[in-house]
């Protein structure tokens, strides 16, 4: 906080998206991987447009695929250039490593304080994974600061069906939903709702409150994209200093 004359300014709190981004080699059937570039690009750009809110948004993504590893720190939204977004689709899908080093990041108090809000992690996956993820997805569900993160999650075509979906479905937050994305139209709808979930926090009063699905979800009845709810849960229950320690 700053005090200028007469003035009190209090600097925003930063309220953390991070992407946990599935770039395997199957990605790259029907363009989805250029149809997750493209939404996440349009996403930046409503994120920019909530910049001077309640909530300092910042943006990281962690990819899995070939290179499995951070595309792209914790930045401030008013920092990212949005145009340079393009990854690109190749390789396996090791999401037991994606979840380890989102799991570090989120536990590094230099990279996401104390003061900050409660965080959101997105996790967009099109199969199963390939490496040992039954122990990362554990210690991330129920070790630690990762534990208290809100989670969301988007399974895209087979990624979205049998067992690949449960995995997807057990990483969600209670009382939150997982995605099912059928061709590029749902991938779209998915980023749009994640971006409007995210700027309806920055711009509340109280930004660690997760508003309720029905006041952002736009998702059409019975078009590409598809939703289905997890265990009920109030978001009136979660105390506003949720994240802080």
């Amino acid at each position: 906080m700053e005090m200028m004359g007469d003035f009190i300014y209090t600097e925003a709190k930063p309220l953390p998206v991070i992407l946990l981004l599935d770039t395997s080699g199957s990605m790259s059937r029907d363009d989805n991987i250029g149809t997750m570039n493209r939404a996440v690009r349009e996403m930046l750009m409503d994120f920019k447009s909530a910049a001077n809110s309640e909530a300092s948004i910042s943006v990281a993504i962690v990819v899995f695929g070939h290179k499995t590893g951070i595309y792209m720190p914790l930045t401030d939204i008013k920092d990212i250039d949005v145009e340079s977004i393009s990854m690109t689709a190749d390789g396996m899908t090791p999401l037991g490593l994606a979840l380890d080093i989102t799991k570090k990041m989120i536990e590094d108090k230099t990279q996401i304080p104390s003061r900050a809000y409660r965080p959101t992690v997105v996790l967009v996956s099109d199969g199963e994974p390939n490496d040992e993820w039954q122990g990362p997805l554990d210690r991330f569900m129920n070790e630690g600061r990762s534990s208290k993160c809100y989670r969301m999650a988007m399974g895209i075509g087979a990624g979205s069906q049998g067992r690949s979906y449960d995995i997807l479905r057990s990483f969600i937050s209670n009382g939150e939903y997982v995605f099912s994305a059928s061709d590029a139209n749902g991938i779209s709808k998915f980023f749009q709702y994640v971006s409007m979930s995210t700027t309806g926090r920055a711009t509340s009063a109280n930004p660690n409150l997760i508003p309720k699905a029905a006041s952002v979800l736009k998702l059409e009845s019975g078009g590409a994209g598809t939703v289905s709810s997890g265990e009920s849960q109030s978001d009136d229950d979660i105390p506003g200093d949720l994240f802080a320690f």
